[in-house]
């Protein structure tokens, strides 16, 4: 279902591996086109806010080269999220266990 979101939040794991997260990007997309591009993390932090807006039904993250990657949740927040529905997420074209809901 193609939502509006207006803010996703990356949270990184905190027991290790936590530069694993830099270089990735997040995007919002509808089917397989990019909607926006919400942004890169550069640095190693907790946790990372992007306010980016885009009607899409995807939040991908994306490294810019094949390894491995570690994140501990997404959050995204917008209009038409129904509680208790997930969104698809995709992490380097491969498809990763849903691990939020629409709030």
């Amino acid at each position: 279902k193609q939502s509006t979101i207006n803010e996703i939040t990356v949270y990184n794991r905190h027991d290790c591996c936590t530069d694993r997260i830099v270089g990735m990007s997040v995007y919002i997309k509808l089917g397989d086109t990019v909607v926006t591009s919400c942004g890169k993390i550069t640095t190693v932090q907790s946790s990372y806010t992007f306010n980016c807006v885009g009607v899409g039904d995807t939040v991908e993250l994306s490294a810019p080269s094949a390894g491995q990657q570690n994140i501990a949740e997404i959050i995204s927040y917008g209009k038409g999220l129904d509680p208790g529905k997930q969104i698809r997420i995709i992490s380097n074209k491969r498809h990763i266990r849903p691990i939020l809901t629409a709030c």
